[in-house]
């Protein structure tokens, strides 16, 4: 997946944007099964970014009592943003282009999976800087993407505008790829119903990345 050009590119950790670069990555079909399994929408890993607490009863035979439960999220997804986090192994493809960013940069990699289901939602996310470097990959759908220059020291890690032009002004549509490093000011606005994965690579991590072994139990 990662062609020499594109290393080559990405461990410039400059900012920049490729088109058609990456397909067949994921799909809407496998986000549906993630949403129906009860362990992956623990509250640890699956964020719905509306600003709002949840709360709801306990029911039996759960090994995680902190899931979100079927009909919530039926309703939620609808209006919000929404994004899984811990999600590097969700399929082989994903896990192996984690696999080859971590053997190029060195530097832990998960996968974060972001979708809406309606165009143009309100709630999304405004100017901000990670602590990680960032390769996003559009799965399906249109996003607007900005990037500014690197935060000064000290800046907070959001804002609600910029006075300068952004470095990148583009709209990100399937298979198009943007990398945003450690602490470039950027925003993500939905254009349409869509479907992406942000792979972030973490410079700080002191432990150990995640074991990419991929288990088969047949020989096709």
């Amino acid at each position: 997946m990662l062609s020499p050009e594109l290393s080559e590119q990405i461990l410039k950790f400059r900012p920049f944007y490729q088109e058609s670069t990456i397909q067949d990555l994921f799909s809407w079909k496998e986000l549906e099964t993630l949403l129906n399994l009860r362990p992956f929408v623990s509250s640890e890993r699956f964020r719905i970014i509306s600003g709002k607490s949840y709360e709801w009863s306990g029911q039996d035979w759960l090994s995680d009592v902190n899931t979100y439960p079927p009909e919530l999220i039926a309703e939620e997804i609808r209006k919000y943003v929404c994004y899984f986090s811990d999600s590097s192994r969700v399929n082989y493809k994903v896990n192996e282009l984690c696999n080859q960013l971590e053997s190029l940069t060195n530097y832990s990699t998960d996968a974060h999976i972001y979708f809406s289901l309606e165009d143009k939602l309100s709630k999304g996310f405004d100017i901000h800087y990670d602590e990680s470097h960032n390769l996003i990959v559009q799965i399906d759908g249109s996003t607007h993407f900005r990037v500014w220059s690197e935060r000064k020291k000290g800046e907070r890690r959001n804002r609600s505008h910029m006075n300068e032009s952004p470095i990148l002004d583009v709209i990100m549509n399937p298979g198009d790829i943007i990398f945003i490093p450690v602490h470039y000011w950027h925003s993500a606005h939905s254009m349409t119903k869509r479907l992406s994965i942000s792979f972030p690579m973490t410079p700080d991590n002191n432990g150990a990345p995640q074991s990419r072994h991929w288990i088969k139990i047949n020989d096709e």
